[in-house]
């Protein structure tokens, strides 16, 4: 009986994300494929069922449970990206007043949210220069993010800067784009897309 392969619709691309970053971005695909399946808010108040209890366990872990200074500046830190990215899905789909305030909550809690956080590290440590370091640091990586964001997005080309501190803005943006895995993104190459094979018995050797 003669031996025949069929492969269909083979893909190779150079540079692509990695498994686990091709899942988690799965939503955002999903939403931009399917708008009316995936792009509106009733989706997301189904979600808080399951997310508000978690990000309420993750409090209890961050300001009641832990009492290694590390360990609460990584929880500290871990609960800020989770509040983050629990407002974060509503920003492409809401509409309107809610659009507004949905975007006004996300960047209050992503500059201000740290504040907090840095004045009960002050009150616990008698030394003020852990808790400079941590808020330095931590700010330091937000407007990083924030500037990659930008950069990415196309809202800022580095060589037409203009205005007041274009030097310090210009030099601010060539430093996040530098930085590895922020600020450099390698563009994924398709070398084959959607090419079939048939091999045959005679083929093998």
């Amino acid at each position: 009986m003669p031996l025949s392969i069929s492969i269909r619709n083979v893909v190779k691309a150079y540079d692509a994300p990695s498994r686990f970053a091709q899942q988690w971005g799965r939503w955002a695909r999903q939403q931009l494929h399917h708008p009316g399946r995936y792009g509106d808010t009733r989706g997301h108040w189904g979600d808080l069922v399951w997310r508000l209890p978690l990000l309420a366990f993750h409090g209890y872990l961050t300001y009641f449970y832990q009492q290694h200074a590390l360990w609460i500046i990584i929880f500290s830190v871990s609960f800020y990206v989770h509040v983050l990215t629990l407002v974060w899905p509503w920003l492409p789909t809401a509409t309107g007043f809610v659009r507004r305030s949905v975007h006004f909550a996300y960047h209050l809690a992503y500059w201000l949210l740290p504040a907090p956080h840095l004045y009960w590290f002050s009150q616990m440590w008698e030394a003020s220069t852990p808790v400079a370091m941590v808020g330095a640091g931590w700010y330091l990586a937000a407007a990083s993010n924030h500037g990659s964001r930008r950069l990415h997005s196309g809202r800022v080309n580095v060589d037409s800067i203009t205005g007041r501190f274009r030097r310090s803005r210009r030099a601010f943006y060539l430093m996040v784009r530098a930085i590895p895995f922020i600020g450099k993104r390698k563009k994924p190459f398709v070398a084959l897309r959607g090419v079939s094979l048939e091999i045959g018995s005679g083929m093998f050797g």
